[in-house]
């Protein structure tokens, strides 16, 4: 039965030395916010405009 775990196992542990522990996409290298406070918008016109604008900041969805 222990054996029958094994190769689960190994598949496991060799997907993570292919794949790595870094998660892929977009926000992929993103290390925080900083300082900026965060904002929470309330629907999604004022999401939209947060996210067109340089300004730095956190965004936080709630939905």
């Amino acid at each position: 039965m222990k054996l029958s775990y094994l190769p689960l196992a190994l598949l496991a542990f060799a997907s993570d030395l292919v794949f790595g522990a870094n998660a892929p996409g977009l926000a992929a290298g993103v290390t925080g916010g900083g300082n900026a406070a965060p904002v929470y918008p309330k629907n999604i016109n004022e999401l939209k405009a947060y996210l067109q604008d340089a300004a730095p900041r956190v965004i936080v969805l709630n939905k």
